[in-house]
């Protein structure tokens, strides 16, 4: 009878003692894939976001990106997504059309603008951006006269090409009385847009 109680005492012990080293074997493999998983989910919600911002850029909304608005791009065509590298925990910033109006002007009205930020973005000479703090006074609607870096500009498209892929240092309205001063009233009839870019 006391062979029995010992040897029940001795397998109880010997339980106790695997069930422990289990629970701290589990631990560490619990801890082990919490790490691996937050490093996984981490990875794979940069991708999301990259994801559904490309998804944006193609149904047309304006994206911005830093400072930079993307009209054109080969960003998100790139597969593997080199040019381009979020922030940690990096989202997409959906502007309400009251902030966008605001910020942006016809383009808030206009379009869904989504802002985003990236602690890399490397464009290409096939990359159209614009600086965004130039967004506001552009719109394609207006017969407006364009003095960009000194050059007269008469249309949207040209202005847009004249700015493309470069900072803006200055921006200035110019009032329908002055523009027709400056430059006739052929020209300043409905006012004009200076804008100065960096060198």
């Amino acid at each position: 009878m006391l062979f029995w109680k010992n040897a029940n005492l001795i397998f109880r012990n010997i339980r106790n003692c695997l069930k422990a080293l289990f629970r701290v074997l589990s631990m560490k493999k619990i801890n082990i894939i919490l790490f691996l998983s937050i490093l996984f989910l981490g990875c794979s919600s940069n991708k999301e976001v990259l994801n559904l911002l490309e998804s944006k850029y193609k149904k047309g909304n304006l994206i911005i990106v830093n400072d930079w608005v993307i009209l054109q791009s080969d960003i998100f065509l790139d597969l593997n997504k080199k040019r381009i590298k979020l922030q940690q925990n990096a989202k997409i910033e959906k502007l309400q059309q009251d902030s966008a109006v605001s910020w942006f002007g016809h383009w808030g009205n206009e379009r869904e603008i989504n802002r985003h930020t990236a602690s890399k973005l490397q464009l290409s000479n096939k990359d159209v951006v614009i600086d965004c703090s130039v967004l506001k006074v552009l719109n394609p609607n207006d017969s407006i006269f364009y003095f960009i870096d000194g050059a007269p500009c008469f249309t949207y498209r040209n202005a847009i090409n004249l700015i493309q892929n470069k900072k803006v240092s200055e921006v200035s309205i110019i009032s329908i009385e002055s523009a027709i001063q400056l430059w006739g009233n052929k020209v300043g009839k409905n006012g004009a847009i200076m804008i100065n870019t960096k060198k």
